[in-house]
């Protein structure tokens, strides 16, 4: 598991995701509910992971210099 999140960083994918599906639930009457949350949790983690592994993992190829800490 740990390896899995070493050298990822999907925050931003979470940052991008969560109000698009925290939205498509409440306009189809899906608020209001836990079990809802812990499934929009979910959806947003899972695209943050596939937006991660299929779109930035490529463009990241590009980059010539990073910051490190």
């Amino acid at each position: 598991f740990n390896n899995f999140f070493s050298n990822q960083d999907y925050s931003y994918g979470i940052y991008i995701y969560h109000m698009p599906v925290i939205n498509f639930f409440i306009y189809h009457n899906f608020a209001g509910s836990i079990l809802n949350i812990f499934i929009i949790i979910f959806i947003t983690f899972l695209l943050s992971i596939f937006s991660f592994n299929i779109i930035e993992k490529r463009f990241l190829k590009f980059k010539k210099t990073t910051i490190k800490h």
